[in-house]
């Protein structure tokens, strides 16, 4: 984090991953609860949809777009857990 100037840190924006938005949250929050007046505010870019296509497992943005394969987190696909 840069803290940008003297005083207290009144906002801190995140803009995060969505599916591991809710857990970034809660551990800034937990982390910055003893400053008084500190807001933690959190957004995602977009909502991910998980589906299939092809037979292996994606998640994509709203409008289909592939956002990332499950894979890059080390989750494996259905081919690779029939294997």
């Amino acid at each position: 984090m840069v803290r940008t100037g003297p005083g207290p840190v009144r906002s801190i924006l995140l803009v995060q991953d969505p599916t591991t938005q809710r857990r970034t949250h809660a551990c800034f929050e937990r982390h910055w609860r003893d400053s008084a007046g500190t807001a933690v505010v959190s957004h995602a870019p977009f909502g991910p949809v998980v589906g299939e296509d092809s037979g292996e497992s994606r998640v994509a943005d709203p409008a289909g777009r592939t956002a990332w394969s499950p894979t890059r987190a080390g989750t494996p696909t259905r081919r690779h857990r029939q294997a």
